[in-house]
């Protein structure tokens, strides 16, 4: 049956293959776009995300690829059509209503599709005597319910000690940043008291990183649900001190309890 690392290696190879065929077929062949960084980064954590958690409460199979990736498409558009724009950090700018929606949910489906059967083909001819289900799920499910009010609590005091609202979309690639994160480190880290304050230390640098590179405060400004208009944006960066002095030892207060409480979990669990 798969085990958590076998979750981990499945879905990095779904995002990989997922990633690389978006980037190819979509936007280099299809729209001749670069949405930039923020875009790749932050749409394989997303691909991560929903993989681990379709597979581990649905299992690996062609059809159950479809649906995880049907599920997927529909998050990738809301999120970019109204939690956060593409072309960060360099330039800010919304997709339209043909690249979010009309063009975008067919061709998005097709090669995250596409990227899952190439991820699936490698595995099955790697691990034949694999099942396709998992042994159980509440490990993942410790994991997303940490995650979830981790980031709430990193939010909330992310906002005080920075004096100003992070913005709905810090939330959202927080809660991608982490669980796929602390998934990799419970799957890959043994049950030891350093775990904790190496994994600890390792997630708050990844947050910190991604918050110094890629994403910016105040997304996504005006929301934008069901009409097609151009929401007014005003997005802030963060300079040394307020990353380092003020965001970061929040992340890694928050990230050491964190893991200790996914690490204690899965030891009394086993």
């Amino acid at each position: 049956m798969l085990t958590l690392r076998d979750l981990v290696k499945f879905s990095l190879l779904v995002a990989f293959f997922s990633i690389l065929s978006d980037a190819t077929l979509a936007h280099a062949l299809l729209w001749e776009n670069d949405p930039y960084w923020t875009y790749w980064i932050t749409k394989t954590l997303l691909i991560g995300t929903v993989f681990s958690i379709g597979t581990a409460f649905f299992g690996i199979g062609a059809l159950r690829g479809a649906i995880i990736a049907t599920i997927h498409t529909l998050i990738l558009s809301t999120y970019y059509w109204t939690f956060s724009p593409v072309g960060l950090p360099e330039k800010v700018q919304w997709l339209d209503l043909d690249h979010a929606w009309t063009t975008g949910l067919p061709i998005h489906f097709t090669v995250i599709y596409l990227g899952y059967l190439t991820a699936l083909w490698f595995w099955k001819n790697n691990k034949p005597q694999v099942k396709e289900r998992l042994v159980n799920t509440k490990s993942v499910w410790i994991i997303l319910g940490a995650t979830l009010v981790s980031v709430i609590v990193m939010g909330i005091l992310s906002s005080l000690v920075l004096s100003q609202f992070v913005g709905v979309t810090w939330f959202v690639t927080r809660i991608l940043v982490i669980f796929t994160s602390l998934l990799a480190i419970t799957a890959y880290t043994p049950l030891r008291q350093s775990t904790v304050w190496l994994g600890g230390l390792i997630l708050s640098l990844i947050l910190t990183a991604y918050s110094h590179y890629l994403s910016p405060l105040g997304l996504p400004g005006t929301w934008r649900v069901f009409k097609d208009i151009v929401p007014s944006t005003s997005i802030t960066w963060l300079n040394f001190q307020e990353l380092w002095y003020y965001q970061f030892p929040v992340y890694l207060i928050v990230s050491l309890l964190l893991v200790w409480f996914v690490k204690r979990n899965r030891a009394v669990s086993m």
